[in-house]
């Protein structure tokens, strides 16, 4: 057994993502210097309904053709780790320190995953038709999109709209929720954070915000992000996940988690070789700040840069996204 304490920094030059030090612990599974293997597909199982482990579940994870499985529990955790890691050697345990947003939860489980792909699953959902299959598998390596979404079940089978579309409205962003209908469809991003993820293309998009606090904005600018660097999140049919209890709801009302999702996303210009930031959304940015004009001004130079530092990564603006999208050309 191994206990590893550590913090997630995200790639050279991205955002900062690191949620300082001792934020979690790393315990159970193989040896330090088994660390540097890579596997096909890592599962990163995160906990929701209080007990991680229901009686069998772990096993069927294990025959599903898993080869990491890393688990999260959060601070306070109700059980012995250490009996839990011993009785399942195979299973490593990511110990959350103090409370995260989820964003920087998924940032630190895929950058433990040892796996090229990582599958984020929450407990209380179960793998429908026979799980995961080789074919699934194989359209993964072949297709090596940045995020593949399953189709989602309530309790009562019924598959849920769990795609998203973008569309302006008067120049206002609305977010239409759609029913995964056919193969390949495109969402803006993977609804409850369940999905496999390409573990490279994710840590090289800085993963999810952690200054967003909001899980539904800091969902929505992950994807757009993505969207606007030319990854893209399909959705795959044959890739079937059921809720074990009711599915969660977001809040979607604008917030200062919107402010921000708004300066590094809706405000950008492409203009075919890069994207920036025009001055003049700042006064558009201070309408809807409502508050301190030099908090106002300093929040949107520090974007403003962001946006700079990596303006050769943009391929879209929010604008040509919707009208490709609405186009099919996506």
């Amino acid at each position: 057994m191994s206990t590893t304490p550590s913090t997630f920094d995200g790639p050279s030059g991205q955002e900062p993502v690191s949620s300082g030090p001792g934020t979690y612990t790393v315990v159970g599974g193989a040896k330090a210097g088994h660390n540097a293997q890579t596997f096909r597909l890592s599962l990163l199982l995160l906990n929701r309904s209080g007990k991680l482990f229901t009686p069998g579940s772990l096993q069927d994870l294990k025959r599903m053709g898993f080869d990491d499985i890393l688990a999260v529990e959060g601070p306070g955790l109700s059980y012995d780790v250490e009996s839990l890691s011993r009785k399942h050697p195979t299973v490593r345990f990511l110990l959350l320190q103090k409370k995260l947003t989820l964003g920087e939860i998924v940032n630190l489980g895929i950058q433990e995953a040892r796996g090229t792909f990582v599958f984020v699953l929450w407990n209380d959902m179960s793998l429908l038709s026979g799980g995961l299959s080789s074919l699934v598998v194989e359209r993964l390596f072949k297709n090596q999109q940045l995020c593949t979404v399953p189709v989602l079940q309530n309790l009562r089978g019924e598959v849920l709209p769990t795609l998203q579309a973008p569309a302006f409205a008067r120049k206002y962003l609305k977010v239409l929720n759609l029913s995964p209908a056919r193969e390949g469809r495109l969402s803006l991003f993977p609804f409850d954070m369940t999905g496999i993820y390409h573990t490279e293309k994710f840590l090289l998009t800085g993963g999810f915000d952690p200054l967003l606090t909001n899980p539904y904005w800091q969902r929505l600018d992950f994807g757009f992000r993505a969207h606007l660097w030319g990854e893209s999140i399909k959705c795959e049919t044959a890739l079937r996940l059921k809720y074990l209890g009711e599915p969660p709801i977001m809040e979607t009302s604008p917030d200062d988690s919107y402010l921000r999702f708004y300066l590094k996303n809706l405000a950008v210009r492409y203009n075919g070789e890069a994207g920036y930031i025009p001055f003049s959304r700042f006064w558009s940015y201070l309408w809807k700040r409502e508050g301190s004009f030099f908090k106002a001004r300093r929040e949107f130079r520090e974007v403003r840069n962001w946006v700079e530092l990596h303006r050769f990564r943009f391929q879209f603006d929010a604008t040509s996204i919707t009208d490709l999208w609405e186009a099919g050309d996506l």
